[in-house]
């Protein structure tokens, strides 16, 4: 089918096998995401946000559009980096001191999937330089690249109670001597996860 096109694909969290026949599963590719649905707003949000480039204006800018889009109590939990933050606040306040500390940051969503109402998911690649130390797996002063798995799930509202990340390489991608910095100053908490 063509990129505007939905398509079944594997669900982006765990469920029985009568879940999955009740579910709606759709998939977009980068810049086809056309629906009124939760996970299509977010969607359009990261696009907005990609298609500019990073300073304190831009991030106003996406703190202020993440906001509308977030349940009070939203929990953001970056199992990679050992990040577990709770409240809206908190959360905005996390995503302003990564912003922040990556003045090239640069986005691109390459799929976004959608199951059902309530659970949804953006795959993007992140690429960049930290200026200062905020996340291990972006090495101060050193430019690196990752594929992000965003995980989202909805409350009853419509908006966002629960944002998990995962990082990945990026297919095709060469691994550089950042991504072996990123991975040995994480390499406990990594062995340590299940």
């Amino acid at each position: 089918g063509s990129d505007s096109e939905s398509t079944d694909v594997p669900s982006p969290r765990s469920r029985s096998s009568d879940d999955e026949a009740e579910s709606s599963r759709r998939r977009w590719t980068a810049g086809s995401v056309q629906a009124a649905s939760p996970m299509a707003k977010i969607a359009q949000n990261f696009s907005l946000v990609a298609s500019k480039s990073f300073g304190d204006d831009r991030n106003y800018q996406v703190m202020s559009s993440m906001e509308q889009h977030m349940a009070s109590d939203v929990e953001l939990c970056w199992p990679d980096m050992g990040v577990r933050v709770k409240g809206q606040q908190n959360v905005q306040s996390f995503s302003q001191s990564f912003l922040s500390s990556m003045p090239d940051l640069q986005m691109s969503i390459e799929a976004v999937t959608e199951d059902g109402p309530s659970y949804g998911m953006i795959e993007y690649t992140v690429s960049g330089t930290q200026s200062r130390p905020v996340l291990p797996m972006f090495p101060v002063g050193k430019w690196v690249q990752w594929r992000i798995y965003s995980r989202y799930e909805f409350d009853q509202a419509s908006k966002v109670r629960v944002h998990q990340i995962r990082f990945g390489f990026v297919p095709n991608a060469p691994v550089t001597s950042a991504h072996f910095l990123g991975l040995a100053r994480c390499a406990r908490m990594l062995a340590s996860m299940s």
